[in-house]
């Protein structure tokens, strides 16, 4: 099990929406089914509208953690309110039971949805605190493989020879896998050089600019041995070019050469082309970024802009929910609003309660999409923060050796005109680390149980005093290789 989402929220209405929106975009990439994603947002809406309801006038908190299981996704909220444990657990003792609408408010009801729509749900307590799960199945976990094959005994031959190990999608016209292509993600393609309607070099120049297939193994096949024809076919990008015919056993081991090869090129890019990128903010200030955001093209981006003749600097960590282009799209737009805020206002609420009026007004990005953002304003030895939907970032002083989780979690942006935005702040020790990072950090980890506690791990191996201190806790922190690679930062702030 790995976890893929983990974060609270306030008990107040606008994390409904929040929690739908994130629960949505992560099941729809997790392959579940239409069906069973409006049955999960109806539920969870009816139970978090009694657990919100029961905890008006109290400072209520629940979290939400999506995990990755074998077969699917598991969803588990975490709260500690009462009103619901005993009739909960009442109705997963003995599915007959009758539940009093009225007792509940809407409790019944939710309850109700609850057996109706997932009879197999999970209710307990663990560390004093009630968690609700459901699980959900996912189409395919497996790696996708494309079959292009114009010859249709070949074609099913080699289906037959995969289907066991992968999720396999075999065609026998290159038009209908061009289509299919263009809209899925696809880790493996085997393609014949000689198809119909075109040569595989000409099909392969076509999808090669598609930005969600960056990472694609590609293997040509062919009747064709000659030097000329492979060093042509070779020069248009492909991974491996084999001849037919192949058995059983020679066509698993190409795949799984290929996707090995792949897996270790893309994990040798983010060790290396993914390096420091350091700023100097002041004599005693200096930042470094690992990760996506060094990269022009991704869905985190760092902002930093300085005032020098006021003293104050400002730095925004943002994260774009979404992968590929969309998101990188969506992250220059916002870049470029905030870089116009800053500019304009020295003051960090007031930038964030007009970047949530122009985001709701549809002004600076679609109404859509989500994103998370951590903004900081330094002033000497002050710091002020806020804190909007990030995991929780961590001080680290240095001459004490301390470590310090500063959890301010506010409302998405973009859900609710009315919401007005505070920022906090606190002194800095005289020489200090902060550390912050996107949740895409610690994604596909099954080694932790919060943000927070992932980075900490990391940090107990290792020593503040040390020079290469950030090189060396990105390495350690650098995500296990999967396709959420594209949103994986690391933003440590150094004060001497």
């Amino acid at each position: 099990m790995s976890t893929l989402f983990y974060r609270r929220f306030n008990l107040v209405w606008p994390a409904i929406q929040s929690v739908r929106e994130i629960l949505h975009h992560y099941l729809k990439q997790m392959k579940v089914s239409k069906e069973d994603i409006d049955n999960t947002g109806l539920v969870l809406t009816e139970y978090l509208s009694n657990l919100i309801r029961h905890s008006e006038g109290e400072d209520g908190v629940m979290t939400l953690v999506i995990d990755n299981i074998k077969g699917g996704v598991a969803l588990t909220i975490i709260d500690n309110t009462q009103f619901f444990a005993e009739f909960a657990q009442d109705k997963q003792n003995d599915r007959s039971a009758v539940i009093n609408d009225g007792q509940l408010k809407e409790g019944g009801m939710g309850l109700a949805l609850i057996n109706h729509y997932f009879p197999q749900y999970q209710y307990y307590e663990e560390s004093a605190q009630n968690h609700f799960r459901i699980t959900l199945t996912s189409n395919s976990d497996k790696t996708k493989v494309v079959i292009i094959e114009d010859e249709l005994s070949t074609l099913k031959l080699i289906e037959c020879y995969l289907k066991d190990d992968y999720a396999v999608y075999a065609f026998d016209c290159e038009y209908k896998a061009h289509s299919f292509i263009s809209k899925h993600d696809v880790d493996l393609l085997l393609i014949d050089l000689n198809l119909n309607q075109m040569l595989a070099t000409k099909f392969i120049e076509q999808i090669n600019r598609y930005q969600h297939l960056a990472n694609l193994g590609i293997i040509v096949m062919s009747i064709d041995d000659a030097i000329d024809t492979i060093k042509q076919t070779v020069s248009v990008g492909i991974d491996d070019y084999v001849i037919k015919p192949l058995n059983k056993e020679d066509i698993q081991l190409i795949c799984e050469r290929v996707l090995r090869r792949k897996k270790d090129t893309l994990r040798s890019k983010v060790k290396n082309a993914y390096s420091n990128n350091l700023i100097e903010l002041d004599s005693n200030k200096s930042l470094s970024v690992f990760g996506s955001a060094t990269h022009e093209r991704s869905g985190d981006f760092v902002l930093n802009y300085s005032n020098k003749e006021k003293g104050e600097h400002f730095v925004f960590l943002v994260d774009v929910m979404g992968h590929g282009e969309a998101a990188a799209n969506t992250a220059s737009e916002l870049k470029g609003f905030i870089y116009g805020l800053v500019k304009n206002s020295n003051d960090l609420s007031s930038m964030v309660n007009d970047l949530n009026d122009a985001v709701i007004n549809g002004i600076c990005i679609n109404k859509d999409k989500i994103f998370t953002l951590l903004g900081f304003k330094f002033v000497d030895d002050t710091l002020e923060y806020i804190n909007i939907g990030q995991p929780s970032f961590l001080l680290i002083d240095k001459q004490n050796d301390t470590v310090m989780s500063l959890e301010s979690s506010e409302p998405i942006i973009g859900l609710n005109a009315s919401y007005q935005y505070n920022s906090k702040s606190l002194v800095l020790p005289s020489s200090a680390y902060i550390i912050a990072f996107t949740d895409g950090l610690h994604e596909n980890s099954d080694k932790f149980s919060a943000s927070e506690e992932f980075i900490k791990n990391k940090l107990s191996e290792m020593s503040f005093q040390s020079t290469e201190f950030q090189t060396q806790l990105w390495q350690k922190c650098l995500p296990d290789l999967t396709k959420e690679i594209d949103d994986s930062t690391l933003l440590v702030l150094n004060k001497v």
